[in-house]
């Protein structure tokens, strides 16, 4: 593999990468496969094979086999334009920290330092190219956060309101918990929970850059799908489930998830999510709103996960995010590269008290 990159990608030339390939085998200990590793070097050359149509898509798209299978059952449309974008590059979003400047402030500061964006709602803006983040006007002064636009989508959603108490499970590295916060400050208490002390921890520096120093926000190591170390007593008004996933919205971003991940994670990770959502909706008061995210695209993970969950709980009332949402395709699905967005899942859920009547969902 090293010799066939050598040969097709970089500027080695032939002679060399074949011979320090089959040197290398020497070297390895394995002499007996040099011959029949010169051999295949040496016709990938002859025969060109580099400019040979691939007619297998999972080769084309660079994908595993059983995850591009997946991708093409769930969107039968859309798949190749996923295959397309999830092997592009991802672009830079920032989200304006308005506690710490203002946003046209902070604008005109990345104008005048001569950087490039696209704004695209009044906290939101998109980077025209990369850069070196710590660089920016600001970064030290917490005027901002990287996050994906369609991240920034979760604080809106769950649209914590005055005194009200928040949890959001799973919370590190806590771009969605700051958020939170800053959109809503007046909070009674946000209780940001991860199991990964290491998490909790860049979480901590994140805040604090943020200037996020409030008696109100706790960090808790904490394991979500058992949820042992918060007082049983204490029910929330909005709760964010930001559910443990196969992170296959993201493969732009994390090109090694790809490789990663097999068939049988994704079974388990449902069982997974449908534990923490069962655990969380226990924890939310009658009256609150559950907010259930991924950065999946896989079905079983999102609309077949709530499906499932609605069927078996007679308390727990859709709401719609977008109008075409249905019960076949409850929740809004952002596709990779939908609107320069990361491929992300939300679902709304509203608890109804016992005297509530069973509504259609609004």
């Amino acid at each position: 593999m090293v010799g066939l990159m050598q040969l097709h990608t970089m500027r080695t030339p032939d002679h060399a990468a074949i011979s320090e390939t089959v040197n290398a085998v020497k070297i390895i200990g394995m002499p007996k496969f040099s011959g029949v590793i010169n051999a295949i070097l040496r016709r990938f050359l002859r025969d060109n094979i580099s400019q040979i149509p691939v007619d297998m898509p999972h080769v084309r798209y660079g994908m595993p086999k059983w995850l591009l299978k997946q991708i093409q059952s769930d969107y039968p449309d859309d798949w190749e334009t996923i295959a397309i974008n999830s092997n592009r590059r991802a672009p830079i979003f920032l989200r304006i920290n308005r506690m710490a400047v203002k946003p046209e402030a902070f604008k005109k500061a990345l104008q005048d330092d001569g950087v490039a964006f696209e704004e695209i709602t009044e906290t939101c803006i998109k980077l025209e190219q990369t850069t070196n983040i710590v660089d920016l006007p600001g970064y030290e002064e917490g005027a901002f956060s990287v996050q994906d636009q369609a991240a920034q989508h979760a604080a809106m959603l769950l649209d914590a309101q005055e005194n009200d108490l928040v949890l959001d499970c799973c919370a590190a590295p806590g771009g969605k918990a700051s958020a939170i916060y800053e959109r809503t400050p007046t909070l009674a208490k946000l209780i940001a929970l991860d199991n990964n002390d290491n998490r909790i921890s860049r979480m901590k520096e994140n805040f604090l850059r943020l200037k996020h120093q409030d008696a109100r926000i706790e960090m808790v190591l904490d394991d979500a799908s058992k949820l042992d170390c918060i007082d049983k007593d204490i029910a929330f008004n909005r709760i964010l489930l930001d559910a443990p996933c196969s992170a296959t919205g993201i493969i732009r971003r994390h090109p090694d998830i790809k490789w990663l991940r097999k068939r049988t994670d994704i079974d388990a990770l449902v069982i997974l999510q449908k534990k923490i959502l069962e655990l969380a909706w226990q924890r939310l008061k009658e009256g609150g709103t559950l907010l259930y995210a991924t950065c999946s695209i896989l079905h079983d993970e999102n609309v077949a996960q709530i499906q499932q969950f609605l069927k078996e709980h007679d308390n727990a009332q859709w709401i719609r995010i977008r109008p075409k949402e249905s019960i076949q395709q409850p929740g809004w699905q952002i596709l990779p590269g939908e609107n320069d967005m990361d491929g992300f899942y939300y679902a709304k859920l509203k608890k109804l008290d016992s005297e509530s009547p069973i509504t259609e969902p609004v």
